[in-house]
């Protein structure tokens, strides 16, 4: 399915993870109201979206990764699974691209969901950081709307820079009550990262 286009592939993975790693931080929302820190009910998506926050300056991915759906983490695994048809001469460049050194076939085969998604998480920042430091300027909390009671949407504005790179995003970040806990949901920019990936390792395959 794949040729070798390491160099190209390895520039695409660096620009999708600029994207990632912006949606992922439109749920990193910490931003205070007129001067003032915003106070909200532990375990609420706002209060969550704080944590993740300090999580990720931390680089806790597993603990990231633990707070999203796992329903969420599944079909982000499964849209991901292409990755593993790369051939086995471009595996050891592509692979540890996007789940970290070291990373193999078999390796990515044997994690969990939770594993999988924060592997990537930490492979995709490792792409990102070679354009510069990763800079969160502004994040704001615009507002939250419920649907029901086991579904929330929490609107917010991204500011963010890698190196001399300057992002801004408007997103719409949606939780999901399961065993009375909130979760994260993927984002559909997630989800169409995915997608933009494989159509251009296919096209790359194609050339």
């Amino acid at each position: 399915m794949f040729k070798n286009s390491t160099s190209s592939i390895k520039k695409l993975l660096i620009f999708a993870a600029m994207g990632i790693l912006l949606t992922v931080c439109s749920c990193a929302t910490d931003a205070p109201r007129d001067g003032k820190a915003v106070e909200f009910p532990p375990g609420s998506p706002e209060a969550i979206s704080r944590s993740y926050l300090e999580m990720l300056k931390q680089k806790q991915w597993a603990k990231i990764a633990d707070l999203y759906d796992p329903k969420a983490l599944s079909d982000f695994r499964e849209m991901m699974s292409f990755i593993l048809e790369v051939p086995d001469e471009t595996a050891p460049k592509v692979l540890p691209s996007l789940f970290g050194p070291g990373s193999t076939k078999e390796s990515i085969k044997s994690m969990s969901d939770l594993q999988f998604f924060s592997s990537f998480l930490q492979g995709i920042t490792a792409q990102a950081a070679q354009l510069g430091q990763l800079d969160f300027k502004k994040i704001d909390i615009l507002g939250s709307v419920p649907e029901g009671d086991s579904l929330k949407h929490v609107v917010t504005r991204t500011y963010a820079s890698i190196g001399d790179i300057d992002m801004e995003a408007m997103e719409v970040v949606s939780f999901r009550k399961t065993d009375d806990k909130w979760r994260i949901l993927m984002q559909g920019r997630m989800k169409g990262m995915a997608q933009h990936l494989k159509n251009a390792l296919k096209q790359k395959a194609a050339k």
